[in-house]
């Protein structure tokens, strides 16, 4: 239709021209004085994106894209504070505000915050299914997750998984080029609900040298590290993940096209950035998993809190940092092979928790109270009995999200030497200063 448009307006120019051209005159003789020469028309037929371009190049145009990203490990698994780390479709409740820094509790006013399915956006299990609240932390048997601190390969995690649609854009089977984009917002939640953060209409761009960028806009609520009141944190743009395009299908890094879509594994490995004022500094040697995500994305993880989450800071959780594949379908109704998260061993046999307890102020530790729904001592999910805003109150300032208890693996015996060792060390000290061990040499009298 477009090329019978424009072959219609050529004609009516031509027709035009040769209407103007003055008496005596002809195109063979454009002058009307005898001369002869010729008139060139030049026309020039704009690529759009949606069909032939120029060298012949192809683009299809996409209008039902689909994304599906487990995220991470740590975002699937079990939290420091609270049942676990998870992750749910849209904004938490009707606006993004959960209004405070307290458990998402069953039943109470934190599962109204939750969302299976918001606007393109759905949170889904390996099966394709919507998770409920009361199933985002359970593993795939149904059980709560799990993290053994000994064993990695015990430690449990949810299937969970974000799915968008409606993803609009096209691809070049040819170039391999790619422009995608959807709209939809799916948040990511720690500490089950006491910080979180949204990603919101995420963009797949694949460039004409091969190299593959998601990127988003993030944005939330929380309290700042500095201390303060809850509040928004700012939109920024951010780049979530990049990589490589590569075709072989082994490779720990890189984007691998199929007729279907691609899967993007992310260049985390080895990756160095700067971290964020205050953040724990980063380290590549002495780490299970060396690396990082994209820049932008650890600097708005300075404002959320969570910076050291997301690259390797010498923790004995490291290996649950880096992001998973992301997958990438060109048409939902023909998406790629069904992606299945995965943990490392895939167990399920995890018996332990995260060991002995956050290390805190004593001041903060708050027993048998309860703030918004949350309990006290008493709550499997709150086996510390710290209350949500005693345990921010005490973090913000400092390291809103400790990566690991500094006690976990460390035997009783093993802590009860320790404690003699300090106290004996305390009445050592206070002996000497009193004096009460002070030896008087022979043949002095005092």
């Amino acid at each position: 239709m477009k090329r019978a448009g424009l072959l219609l307006g050529l004609t009516m120019v031509a027709l035009g021209a040769a209407l103007a051209v003055p008496s005596g005159a002809s195109w063979a003789d454009p002058g009307g004085d005898g001369s002869t020469g010729q008139i060139a028309i030049s026309v020039t037929i704009p690529d759009d994106g949606t069909g032939d371009g120029p060298g012949g190049t192809t683009r299809d145009t996409l209008s039902n894209a689909q994304l599906i990203w487990g995220f991470n490990l740590e975002t699937r698994g079990k939290s420091y504070y609270g049942a676990c780390n998870f992750l749910m479709a849209g904004r938490p409740g009707a606006d993004g505000n959960a209004g405070a820094a307290q458990e998402w509790e069953p039943g109470g006013w934190g599962q109204g915050l939750y969302h299976a399915e918001s606007g393109n956006a759905k949170a889904i299990n390996a099966a394709g299914a919507a998770v409920p609240f009361d199933r985002r932390c359970l593993d795939s048997s149904g059980q709560p997750v799990q993290y053994n601190a000994a064993k990695q390969s015990a430690s449990t995690y949810t299937d969970t998984q974000i799915q968008l649609t409606g993803g609009t854009g096209w691809r070049d089977a040819e170039s391999g080029q790619a422009h995608i984009e959807w709209q939809g917002t799916f948040t990511v939640v720690y500490y089950d609900g006491l910080t979180y953060f949204w990603v919101e209409n995420p963009v797949l761009t694949i460039d004409a040298k091969g190299s593959a960028t998601l990127s988003a806009t993030g944005g939330g609520y929380g309290s700042p590290r500095e201390g303060g009141a809850w509040g928004r944190h700012p939109d920024t743009a951010m780049v979530l993940a990049t990589a490589p395009t590569t075709a072989n299908a082994n490779a720990d890094e890189g984007a691998l096209t199929s007729a279907n879509g691609l899967t993007l594994k992310h260049a985390y490995a080895g990756r160095q950035i700067n971290v964020p004022a205050g953040a724990p500094d980063q380290r590549l040697v002495d780490s299970n998993a060396p690396g990082a995500w994209p820049q932008s994305f650890v600097d708005f993880q300075g404002i959320t809190g969570l910076h050291s989450y997301w690259y390797s800071s010498g923790s004995a959780i490291d290996y649950r940092k880096p992001p998973d594949p992301v997958y990438v379908s060109w048409d939902a109704a023909s998406p790629v092979e069904s992606p299945v998260v995965s943990a490392p061993g895939g167990g399920s046999t995890a018996t332990s928790g995260w060991g002995g307890g956050l290390a805190l102020p004593q001041a903060v530790a708050v027993s048998g109270q309860s703030q918004g729904g949350a309990t006290g001592a008493t709550d499997a999910g709150n086996p510390w009995g710290m209350r949500p805003d005693a345990v921010v109150a005490a973090l913000a300032h400092k390291d809103l999200v400790p990566e690991r208890d500094p006690y976990a693996g460390t035997s009783i015996a093993a802590q009860a030497a320790i404690l003699t060792l300090l106290v004996s060390a305390s009445f050592a000290l206070i002996a000497w200063r009193r004096g009460w061990f002070r030896l008087q040499p022979k043949g002095i009298v005092s």
